[in-house]
């Protein structure tokens, strides 16, 4: 019954979550501008960003620079590997 619940509460957890939901802003109530600050960009912007290009590689992207990576080099046992 326990591992039951778990899992009832655990599903209703991650069907709760905001992930792929549409977030709209709320309108003022004065009428004013969906705008935030203007720092913060809304859709209706033109020069509003479609499209995000993110380079997650970690180190340089120059290949001479990189280490090429030897079973020698990483053991510490009394022994050559040959």
């Amino acid at each position: 019954f326990r591992s039951l619940l778990l899992v009832l509460v655990l599903a209703l957890t991650v069907w709760s979550l905001p992930h792929g939901k549409v977030v709209r802003p709320r309108p003022r109530k004065d009428g004013g501008s969906e705008r935030l600050s203007e720092d913060c960009l809304n859709q209706k912007d033109p020069s509003f960003p479609t499209m995000v290009k993110v380079d997650i590689r970690i180190g340089s992207s120059d290949p001479a620079s990189r280490m090429i990576h030897d079973i020698r080099n990483r053991s510490l046992a009394p022994w050559n590997y040959r």
